[in-house]
């Protein structure tokens, strides 16, 4: 026979066993009218532009961000690098010149899983997507999809404004996200960690100065701020166009016409036409085809065509708040040791 107490703690388990997960509901709100607001955005094309401030050192970035559904082209440029990059279905396939001594330019070519960060993709700068160490930007919706991730959701009031404020932690980060009804539920407000494969942990945060609405309920950042590790970056998008028509050929990107493309997903090089499409292998002394697993080694630090390394003004980082990823320039400064591997051996 059941005593009152025993009875109460059965109805106790059955409603526990049965009731949503604290926030549940709210996150999947969340979680919705953030995607519509997204995809709300068919088309969208802006200039960037980047200010940061070190302890010591001080400079900018510009570029243009264009896209259509999923398709993204983003060109930018700072001082000694510039890079025209279009990103479909994962790849990241660009075209990169880097100043070297002597007044030389040095261009590359390469095609690849698009994981590392890009300076000027105004999604990311503006928390439209978030950074994953191991799988590069993703939507909200992929962030909450990835295994070993836990999500809460709770409304809170941060500065006067009534906001909800998401804690997700996944393997490898954890970020604190303010979505902001008041804008159609678009970020307002992030605070994030990311851990590295060697342990070290990187912590920035992002908040919107502004947002512009660009037709009724339609709305995006005009600017954010972002603060990591004692370097400020200040993210400005202007001229910007939402749901206007963008042509296919915004999207084409133009090749000197025999450039050697180095492609880490078919693991080898060739050279390509105006297009980028294939028109042959890429031949070595031998005259056999130049493979990224037999014949090719990553070049070192320092090393033939590697990228100059951070300095103390500029700290190592990659994540998404400030620093673009080294990953980035790795896979340039191998297509670059590439080339000229190619020229020497052809004379």
């Amino acid at each position: 026979m059941n005593t009152p107490i025993q009875a109460l703690a059965s109805v106790w388990l059955i409603m526990a066993s049965t009731a949503p997960a604290f926030g549940d509901d709210l996150l999947q709100e969340v979680q919705k009218a953030h995607r519509s607001s997204v995809e709300s955005l068919r088309t969208f094309s802006c200039d960037v532009q980047l200010e940061w401030k070190g302890p010591r050192k001080s400079w900018t970035e510009s570029g243009k961000y264009r896209r259509s559904g999923h398709l993204v082209r983003i060109q930018q440029d700072l001082a000694e690098e510039s890079s025209d990059v279009v990103v479909q279905n994962g790849i990241v396939t660009g075209l990169y010149r880097r100043k070297g001594s002597h007044g030389a330019t040095y261009v590359s070519a390469s095609t690849g899983p698009s994981k590392s960060i890009i300076s000027c993709d105004a999604w990311l700068r503006a928390m439209l997507t978030f950074f994953e160490p191991d799988a590069g930007s993703l939507s909200f919706d992929e962030l909450l999809a990835r295994s070993q991730t836990n999500a809460r959701a709770r409304r809170c009031m941060d500065n006067g404004r009534s906001l909800i404020e998401v804690d997700v932690t996944t393997r490898l980060s954890r970020y604190q996200i303010w979505f902001d009804p008041e804008v159609n539920f678009l970020v307002r407000k992030l605070v994030g960690s990311i851990t590295e494969a060697d342990g070290r942990v990187y912590k920035g945060e992002c908040l919107v100065h502004r947002f512009m609405e660009l037709a009724p309920g339609l709305y995006f950042p005009e600017g954010v701020g972002n603060l990591e590790e004692g370097v400020e970056l200040t993210a400005s998008f202007t001229n910007v166009l939402a749901n206007r028509p963008i042509g296919a050929e915004a999207f084409r990107l133009s090749f000197p016409p025999g450039i050697v493309m180095t492609d880490f997903v078919r693991g080898t090089v060739y050279r390509v036409d105006p297009d980028g499409r294939d028109i042959g292998p890429v031949l070595d002394a031998r005259g056999k085809p130049i493979t990224l697993t037999s014949a090719i080694q990553l070049p070192s630090v320092g090393g033939p065509g590697a990228s100059n390394g951070p300095t103390a003004e500029e700290p190592a980082s990659w994540t998404v708040w400030l620093l673009p990823a080294s990953l980035g320039w790795l896979l340039v400064s191998l297509a670059l040791w590439i080339g000229r591997r190619w020229r020497a051996s052809h004379g």
